[in-house]
């Protein structure tokens, strides 16, 4: 194609605006993206060994096939959860920095001056002994009352190759002696409940062989229903074992299936990624009749919940106890049902929405671009306007879920350990400025950056502290999981299989939301579910939401790219500017040109 045929921009459309005569509405058409053209950054290729390295590692996580030194990480697809895999990958070729690194230089050229050889300070033996309960457990134990053995994580994995059912059972074990949350054992006392790191006696893992090679397609998608169901419900926290895989041989017509099971309270979505990264490693090592050899430890789970500990008596988090109080003391308006019931796990069901191909594309890679933003500010932003359509311009918490793996403190490296390290807090949400996406984005950016330490205070406060942080009764949670297309890469021995993994809680098991909206891109689409109760609502009722939310979502992605680019003073966290001091600094910096 000629090289003024090729088209300087484009811009996703659901559909095409067409006039009441059957053709193309050019004045309903949205003005194309140009604003941001001189903003894109040239390709920059690396000079150095250091540099090279590095993006070859950012190529990898990010999966793109040219990543230059002056791309911006959060810019061109990154977010947190992909940071804390980008920094693991990094380690395993001896270059050491961490999130606070990238945040503050988010471009390989930048980042390189501050990179360090790793240094291997961790334990590498067998982790063993007590281990104090994390704010996310003691929530979870304060939470989940009904059945706390059944309260799981699961993935269904497609086989790409053949595999030996023998060499992935010792595999598993491998990981499970390697990983030692995932040796946990819990115990009830009279002072409440307690953990503790086991050693190698006993079962590590149940793992079965399904043979399901004579069965019809549909006879085998109901048996690994049925079977995967049982197995849900067959893990002790007490006894243990804490990781059920069934393996399903379902002969030479389809690949062969995977279905790995572990107790939440163990393992959480980055651990996920690490347990991936891993299990391709050693069975490939043991294939290959070689000693498994994997990466260098990181801090331990009982370490870590250690430091938790002497963390909450710091001066540090003690003078963020006062952002924490009056968050909570502005209260939360009640959201409104259609039924009185009871909100049981068994009650549940789901709506899911999803965002396609190109309007994802964007999100993650021009958008964040207009406004230097990350996904979850964004998402938020438009939770924000979708509830307050709902129930009026009022206070309402949410519950966010993060990561967790803060860098509280200077020693603290969990990139490459495995454990439920999830941080739940309470952040208000609202319609900002309904006329204005601009200024909501930039207003709901601000907020979310001024929450202290990634959020993960606020359950260190509430429940390693001495109780002066009231709960704040949110009735609806937010989880971004990030990009689970990233989470296996096109080498790996797997991937994602789309079978059901059974009921991962006990139908008796009550829901700690009302609503529970839980976002992830797979299959390069942006899919959210929106999980509620039918005792308390109509179907309709979620659904007119959700699809409110896309469509406000499409919105501001249109807007975001037909918009010229903007700072707001978290960009500058150096110069300690408020919204105010920042305008009127820009405006004089602009009267000067």
């Amino acid at each position: 194609m000629p090289e003024y045929m090729i088209p300087t921009s484009i811009l996703p459309l659901e559909e095409m605006p067409i006039t009441a005569n059957g053709k193309v509405d050019r004045k309903a058409l949205p003005k194309p993206y140009t604003s941001n053209l001189n903003t894109e950054t040239i390709y920059e290729e690396p000079t150095t060994n250091r540099e090279r390295v590095l993006t070859e590692i950012w190529e990898e996580v990010l999966s793109r096939k040219k990543v230059g030194i002056t791309d911006n990480f959060f810019e061109i697809g990154g977010d947190s959860i992909l940071a804390i895999r980008l920094i693991a990958k990094a380690k395993e070729q001896g270059l050491n920095f961490t999130p606070k690194d990238l945040f503050h230089h988010r471009t390989i050229a930048n980042l390189v001056s501050v990179v360090r050889e790793v240094e291997d300070n961790e334990e590498q033996g067998l982790i063993e002994g007590n281990v104090p309960l994390t704010p996310v457990q003691q929530w979870f134990f304060e939470t989940i009352l009904e059945e706390p053995n059944h309260f799981n994580q699961s993935l269904f994995l497609q086989v790409r190759d053949e595999i030996d059912p023998a060499l992935l059972k010792k595999s598993f074990d491998y990981l499970i002696e390697y990983h030692d949350a995932l040796r946990s054992r819990f115990s009830l006392s009279e002072e409440g409940w307690k953990q503790e790191n086991v050693g190698l006696d006993g079962e590590l893992q149940e793992f079965k062989v399904i043979d399901l090679a004579d069965h019809s397609s549909e006879l085998q998608k109901k048996e690994m229903g049925r079977i995967a169901n049982r197995a849900q419900q067959e893990l002790s926290i007490e006894k243990g074992p804490l990781v059920n895989v069934r393996y399903f041989n379902l002969g030479r017509k389809q690949p062969n299936r995977i279905l790995i099971i572990i107790h939440h309270l163990v393992v959480d979505g980055v651990s996920w990624r690490i347990l991936l990264d891993d299990l391709h490693k050693v069975y490939q090592d043991l294939k290959n009749q070689e000693e498994p050899k994997l990466p260098s430890k990181t801090m331990s789970y009982k370490k870590w919940a250690e430091k938790l500990l002497e963390y909450v008596d710091s001066d540090k988090i003690q003078k963020e106890k006062a952002y924490w109080l009056d968050v909570i003391s502005k209260g939360s308006t009640p959201l409104a049902i259609d039924y009185q019931g009871e909100n049981t796990v068994a009650s549940t069901d789901n709506v899911s929405v999803e965002l396609n191909q190109a309007y994802t594309a964007s999100l993650l890679q021009e958008v964040p671009k207009t406004y230097h933003t990350q996904i979850q500010e964004i998402l938020l932003m438009v939770l924000g306007e979708t509830f307050s359509e709902w129930i009026g311009r009022t206070p309402l918490l949410i519950d966010v879920e993060g990561h967790g793996r803060e860098q509280f403190d200077d020693e603290v490296d969990c990139s490459r350990t495995v454990g439920w390290f999830t941080s739940i807090y309470p952040v208000q949400i609202g319609l900002r400025n309904k006329n204005d996406i601009g200024e909501g984005i930039k207003q709901v950016k601000e907020g979310i950056r001024k929450i202290p330490n990634g959020g993960i205070d606020y359950g260190v406060l509430k429940y390693l502290g001495s109780n002066e942080i009231p709960s704040a009764n949110s009735e609806v949670s937010f989880n971004y999981l990030g990009q689970i297309d990233q989470a296996l890469t096109e080498a790996a021995l797997f991937k994602m299989a789309h079978e059901s993994v059974g009921l991962e809680q006990n139908q008796d098991n009550n829901r700690p939301y009302v609503l529970e909206i839980s976002g992830k891109i797979m299959d390069e689409t942006l899919q959210l579910n929106w999980r509620y109760s039918k005792n308390l609502h109509e179907r309709r009722t979620i659904s007119k939401l959700a699809n409110e939310y896309m469509d406000k979502l499409r919105e501001v992605i249109n807007h975001c790219l037909t918009s010229s680019m903007e700072y707001t003073p978290s960009d500058f966290p150096e110069a300690k500017l408020n919204q105010k001091e920042f305008t009127k600094l820009i405006k004089k910096a602009s009267k000067r040109r």
